[in-house]
């Protein structure tokens, strides 16, 4: 839902839906890599360097290595 919400640039629910997803999966990475997206298609480049960090520290899937 959250992919599709960013997509379709409905941002609020985008962003409510990936919260929701992190508080759902808080291990889960991927997520923060959405977040950050729809923070960078807004023009939200500080949340979205902050969003990208976090998911770039917490990535750790072997086939991810060179992102």
């Amino acid at each position: 839902m959250a992919y599709t919400c960013r997509k379709l640039k409905d941002w609020q629910r985008a962003e409510t839906s990936y919260r929701s997803y992190l508080a759902l999966r808080p291990d889960d990475q991927d997520p923060w890599f959405g977040l950050g997206m729809g923070y960078w298609e807004q023009g939200r480049t500080g949340e979205a360097k902050a969003t990208f960090t976090e998911y770039v520290r917490r990535e750790n899937r072997p086939d991810r290595g060179r992102f």
